[in-house]
């Protein structure tokens, strides 16, 4: 039981590790000011661009005017440079229909340092 405290703990609370990237980016946070609920999921396969191999985000049920963290484990900077193109990607899609993408936003390290690691839809 205080296992999994501490791991349900130290999930919210450790926001980055350090490394050989410096600190890298265990979060993204996704904010949805639309009026719909979407779904998140996220991929390190650039140029793939298809949903098939995306994964979904911790939270991938987002409700309209509200935000959620979604988590990479290995952290954000790893995750993306492993990629060659160093390109990660986050797809918002429809509740409706999982296969309706809304938006889709293509980010190196520097995209997502410039919006502070926050996606905003829409």
């Amino acid at each position: 039981m205080l296992s999994i405290a501490m791991v349900i703990l130290s999930g919210c609370l450790v926001i980055t590790d350090r490394g050989k990237l410096g600190d890298d980016v265990k979060f993204v946070t996704i904010v949805n000011n639309s009026n719909k609920s979407i779904h998140a999921m996220r991929s390190f396969l650039y140029p793939d661009t298809t949903l098939i191999n995306a994964k979904e985000c911790d939270c991938p049920h987002i409700a309209s005017k509200s935000s959620c963290q979604c988590h990479s484990s290995s952290g954000w900077k790893g995750d993306i440079i492993q990629n060659s193109h160093e390109i990660g990607i986050i797809f918002l899609v429809s509740e409706d229909s999982l296969l309706t993408i809304l938006k889709r936003f293509d980010y190196t390290i520097s995209d997502f340092d410039s919006a502070k690691w926050t996606i905003v839809y829409p």
